[in-house]
């Protein structure tokens, strides 16, 4: 009898001890983990007139150039890991809605040309929350806040990564006529980020973002479709070509407001 008493309690405290351990707190809750963010501010370009999309020979020193748009709306999503809580990688998609400046040549205006912009970007970046270093982060494994002015809630950071893929696409059309012209200026770029971010609870977080991205220029392909003739006798016509414009470099910036939210599952 006093063997199956003594058997059932140290049952019983197995049981208890694992259902503790089951309930910890996990270690660098919110700090470590899968990590994602998004982003929504705004964006634009250092260059954007004529001399990024018309190669050399049709715009030369001599030629006006017009502008062709302005910046607009942007959106940037990341996902990655957080392997401390001082560092991380992401893989970033963004797009850019940009406005066109409607500055177009009288023979153009007179033909109905109308633009429309977009631009899309796919990066990988390092982020380090350089704060982290020093609010306590690295040295205490588990996150409790003690009030809403604790140091742990603020997290500073900055990124380097590279963009592999990073594309501006214009289309311009002329009113009713069927004839479309359209330039894809294709760039890799190294973008650098910064920002600053406010833990509401151990994985939820707000905060503002920027980021400035030199781009260096791949190649620009302009499509051109339009229709030759009248009637039966016409014929639809389309050329493809691909050249270095008059501007190979550029530069983007992102300014936004963003959530994210860091999953500790260890």
């Amino acid at each position: 009898m006093r063997w199956t008493t003594a058997a059932g309690a140290a049952a019983l405290s197995l049981s208890l001890a694992s259902s503790t351990a089951h309930a910890t707190h996990p270690d660098h809750e919110g700090e470590r983990g899968l990590e994602a963010q998004l982003i929504l501010g705004g964006a634009g370009y250092g260059v954007h007139d004529d001399t990024m999309f018309l190669p050399t020979t049709e715009l030369g020193a001599a030629a006006t150039r017009h502008d062709i748009f302005r910046g607009g709306f942007s959106m940037r999503a990341l996902v990655g890991w957080r392997f401390t809580p001082y560092v991380a990688a992401h893989v970033g998609f963004g797009v850019d809605t940009l406005s066109s400046a409607n500055d177009y040549a009288a023979t153009e205006s007179a033909l109905g040309a109308k633009d429309s912009l977009v631009a899309f970007n796919v990066s990988l970046h390092a982020r380090f929350y350089w704060l982290s270093l020093l609010n306590g982060a690295r040295t205490n494994p588990r996150v409790f806040f003690r009030g809403w002015g604790d140091v742990r809630r603020m997290e500073s950071w900055v990124s380097l990564g590279v963009e592999f893929f990073h594309r501006i696409q214009r289309e311009r059309t002329y009113g009713a006529n069927d004839a479309l012209i359209r330039y894809t200026a294709e760039y890799t770029g190294v973008p650098v980020g910064v920002g600053y971010d406010f833990r509401f609870t151990p994985s939820l977080s707000a905060g503002v973002s920027m980021a400035l991205t030199p781009l260096l220029g791949q190649s620009t392909t302009r499509y051109q479709r339009f229709t030759q003739g009248t009637g039966a006798a016409s014929t639809v016509i389309e050329r493809t070509q691909t050249y270095d414009p008059l501007s190979r470099s550029n530069f983007h910036w992102f300014l936004g407001l963003g959530v994210r939210y860091t999953w500790t599952m260890f």
